[in-house]
């Protein structure tokens, strides 16, 4: 598996104090493996989600391998 981005949106969880959000839906690992991309990606959705009901999030997650002796 090689690296990836991934976005997470939320949204607002009405009545509830303290900003709670739910998860709404999250892209898939292979959506995403380009830096460039993920970011604007995360930009659009950003506009198409916009805050306070919704959260957009772009985590980047790092595959790392070694090798073992046997």
């Amino acid at each position: 598996m090689e690296s990836f981005y991934e976005i997470n949106v939320s949204e607002s969880v009405r009545g509830i104090r303290g900003g709670q959000y739910r998860h709404l839906f999250a892209t898939a690992p292979r959506s995403l493996t380009d830096p460039v991309k993920a970011k604007s990606v995360a930009t659009t959705m950003r506009e198409k989600f916009p805050t306070p009901r919704y959260v957009v999030e772009l985590t980047h997650f790092s595959v790392a391998g070694s090798r073992l002796s046997i």
